[in-house]
């Protein structure tokens, strides 16, 4: 049995959060006397840390009541950290993939890049155990600028190694334009590369039809409603929907996979989720990136190895 994995959570690394404390403008932290963080990022975003937030003992006990075995995290990329300039973009993700990496066996990352980095920086990330790369939607929003993108997503192609579409500043509507992009443009000059969008791609698979890239095109859970959940199961099938609850950024009442009508909850967290991952072993050697096979794994115990 394919392993049970929530494919999108956050994570605030402490050696990340000093970094953004260090900055006076732009995305920056501070921490107040009681302990707690206050992060706000460029257009307007502010996120609020306390222990819910930053634990992560309560969050793998989370994740072991849920009978979800591992789950990985994405950088915050509607903060903005990916487009300073200088270096500060590419220093910021290096410490919040360092700080994610650590966080212990129940859990994975996505690595980010900086947008004036090199795209050796996407192999080095891999190297270092990241499972694929996020990138913000606006990066991905036309043919042009999936053109702009080829050297980073070609590298990921090499690897075998997933593409994660966030929501990024801009939300569903760049996140809609992004899927848009890349039915029209993107996957046919990349037949081998999996994407998966956050937020359901912003619901574009339910109101336009993904044709014949529904193989390899995925959407995450995100924290939807149950009911758009069941709409995007419907119009793509639940073997390219994966989970993804977006926790702690959820109330914390919320069951930890909500129940969605006609859809049993271990395919929701299991089917998709192991087609996202996938590794092709033979790509990822001539690419000089270590495979990912303990994603690949079929449960805790071989994955832990």
């Amino acid at each position: 049995m394919a392993a049970a994995i929530d494919l999108q959570q956050q994570v605030w690394p402490a050696a990340f959060l000093d970094a953004l404390a260090r900055r006076e403008a732009g995305p920056r932290a501070r921490r107040r006397d009681d302990g707690t963080w206050v992060v706000r990022g460029d257009g307007g975003v502010v996120v609020e840390l306390g222990e819910r937030e930053l634990c992560l003992h309560r969050r793998s006990g989370a994740l072991f009541a849920a009978g979800i075995d591992r789950a990985l995290f994405v950088p915050p990329l509607e903060l903005g950290i990916d487009a300073l300039p200088d270096g500060e973009g590419r220093r910021l993700l290096d410490a919040w993939l360092a700080g994610a990496l650590d966080a212990g066996s129940r859990f994975g990352a996505w690595a980010g890049i900086a947008r004036d980095a090199p795209t050796s920086d996407v192999t080095a990330a891999l190297r270092r155990g990241a499972v694929g790369l996020a990138v913000a939607a606006d990066l991905l929003v036309d043919a042009d600028a999936f053109d702009r993108a080829s050297s980073v997503l070609d590298a990921l192609a090499r690897a075998g190694r997933p593409l994660l579409v966030h929501g990024g500043r801009g939300g569903d509507g760049d996140l809609r334009r992004a899927w848009r992009a890349w039915v029209g443009h993107g996957a046919g000059a990349r037949p081998t590369l999996r994407v998966a969008f956050a937020a359901l791609a912003g619901g574009a698979p339910v109101a336009e039809p993904a044709g014949d890239v529904a193989d390899r095109t995925f959407y995450l859970t995100s924290h939807a409603a149950p009911s758009a959940i069941a709409d995007a199961v419907g119009a793509v099938g639940i073997d390219r929907v994966a989970f993804g609850s977006g926790r702690p950024a959820v109330p914390a009442t919320a069951q930890h996979v909500p129940p969605v009508r006609g859809v049993e909850e271990g395919a929701l967290v299991r089917d998709a989720a192991a087609a996202v991952l996938a590794t092709r072993v033979a790509r990822a050697a001539d690419a000089g990136v270590v495979p990912d096979r303990a994603w690949a794994s079929t449960g805790p115990v071989a994955m832990a190895a």
